[in-house]
């Protein structure tokens, strides 16, 4: 009996039987390895759903330490792969995925690593638009969307709050009328001088409705008056306390020298308010020199739906003037949420990832706002009002 059970040992060491024959209680012991080390891997994929990934980490690390060889190695490994797609470039998750399926080609989670090598190739080649096109770390995995509850969470301060204002629409402000920038400012009290022309050929003060009319000054009789030159039509000054007729010259509605054009009046600007609390947009703006790509509302469709569904959000294409096109995304609800959202669409798996923020312009805009800019393209006065009141 003891040749059979040393030649089993010997033609087939890795059998059970061969292991019964060395360890009578071999089954017990790996049930309560298995039993262990499933605790561990269940608190590690616990830290990793939550997205606590050094937690997770640091678990898988004290299981391998502590029980270098069970059954559940692979399901050990296939957690550190996903941890590395999580927090490393795409450059190393990639090498991980294959090392995985290459050491563990018999293990159930091998058609999984395959296919997610396959989605690697696929980006390497540019078949898929966006994703994983950053060398950053990655927010939010790409392949399995459902794992991770990503619902947008806002911390409000003392003075803000989510609620709409009962009044939101505010009376726009009145623009102060026109003033020609040629205008001077005159003391209170005191009245714009005018000048006519006196039979003399000197000009003198007009008289006005405030002031009386003050003739000129007679001549001293240091310095006798001057004759008045032959043929003229003019006569001598008029003697002090007479009042000398005066043909006032036409002058220009602005108050101007006869003969200057008026000053141009410029049109009031765009009357943008601050709701920060009522519901927002997104907007892309792209010149029609460049326009955005024709597929690129169907690429923002199919990343709302994977990680904005709860929002419903729809997108629109107006143009806005001669020069530019709109690419909307509404509606958020406040404009932190849109900000978040704007600040989403830079990252690794957005359809904007590959234009790195060149060639268009993102904004937040409330709706109020947005009809405001459709209705007048005064985008150069909503960009003024966007930098003072949202950055």
């Amino acid at each position: 009996m003891a040749q059979y059970a040393a030649a089993l040992q010997r033609e087939f060491p890795t059998s059970i039987y061969a292991k019964l024959i060395a360890d009578p209680l071999y089954r017990e012991h790996q049930a309560a390895l298995h039993n262990a080390v499933a605790v561990r891997v269940d608190s590690a994929f616990t830290h990793y759903k939550n997205q606590r990934f050094t937690k997770a980490a640091a678990v898988l690390a004290r299981t391998e330490k502590q029980y270098p060889k069970s059954d559940l190695a692979d399901r050990v490994a296939y957690l550190k792969t996903l941890l590395i797609i999580r927090t490393q470039p795409p450059l190393t998750a990639r090498t991980s995925v294959e090392r995985f399926y290459k050491n563990y080609p018999d293990s159930p989670l091998a058609p999984q690593a395959q296919a997610l090598a396959e989605t690697y190739r696929k980006q390497g080649s540019g078949q898929i638009a966006g994703a994983l096109a950053s060398t950053e770390k990655p927010v939010i995995s790409i392949f399995r969307p459902g794992e991770v509850d990503n619902r947008l969470r806002i911390q409000y301060r003392e003075n803000e709050t989510p609620a709409k204002a009962l009044n939101p629409n505010q009376p726009a402000p009145i623009p102060a009328k026109d003033v020609p920038k040629d205008a001077t400012k005159l003391p209170s009290g005191a009245a714009p001088k005018t000048e006519v022309l006196a039979p003399n050929g000197t000009a003198v003060p007009a008289p006005t409705t405030a002031t009386p009319f003050q003739p000129a000054p007679s001549p001293t009789a240091a310095t006798p008056p001057k004759a008045a030159p032959t043929g003229a039509a003019s006569a001598s000054a008029p003697a002090p306390g007479t009042t000398a007729p005066a043909t006032p010259l036409p002058t220009s509605p602005s108050g101007a020298a006869p003969g200057t054009a008026p000053a141009p009046i410029e049109a009031p600007a765009t009357a943008y308010t601050t709701l920060l609390s009522s519901p927002h947009a997104v907007v892309l703006v792209f010149p029609k020199a460049a326009p955005a790509a024709a597929d690129l509302p169907t690429q923002l469709g199919t990343y709302n739906n994977r990680f904005f569904k709860a929002n419903n959000l729809q997108i629109e294409t107006p143009s806005l003037g001669a020069d530019q096109n709109l690419v909307v995304v509404r509606a958020l609800p406040g404009a932190k949420v849109a900000q978040s959202y704007a600040t989403k669409l830079r990252g690794p798996q957005s359809p904007l990832a590959r234009l790195r923020g060149a060639g268009y312009q993102t904004l937040v805009i409330s709706m109020e706002n947005l009809a405001l800019l459709q209705a007048t393209g005064d985008l150069a006065g909503y960009l003024t009002f966007y930098q003072r009141v949202y950055k």
